[in-house]
């Protein structure tokens, strides 16, 4: 699958950009990363393109290929295990090392529905 639930606070989103859309405390926000980042794929599964906050980093995470599946997965990772990790291709974009550990680059989904979240993480 190529998302993460997460929940996000209100507080940290008007921190991230200076006009924070709004999120709705009883919807849940998604992290997403790849071509789930594509409003073309997102009107493909869920039928819209959700508001949402870009530039978003999930730290202490990396992206490897899930057997099997044509898309990537993402795997929590500390700091004191990344050596010598490489990007899932040469080129691949959405990855960065950082001096504390890797990174996984892409957008919060916000005010997803239960059923589009099925979705989502298929």
């Amino acid at each position: 699958s190529t998302m993460i639930a997460a929940p996000f606070s209100s507080s940290t989103a008007n921190a991230a950009s200076t006009r924070a859309p709004t999120i709705s405390p009883l919807l849940p926000s998604c992290f997403v990363y790849g071509t789930l980042m594509s409003p073309e794929v997102l009107t493909c599964l869920i039928g819209r393109v959700p508001s949402m906050l870009h530039n978003v980093q999930l730290k202490n995470h990396s992206r490897h290929p899930v057997n099997g599946c044509v898309y990537p997965g993402v795997i929590p990772r500390n700091s004191s295990s990344v050596q010598g990790t490489t990007p899932l291709k040469s080129g691949a974009t959405g990855i960065k090392m950082q001096s504390t550990g890797l990174i996984v680059e892409g957008v919060l989904l916000l005010d997803i529905s239960p059923t589009e979240l099925k979705y989502l993480d298929y």
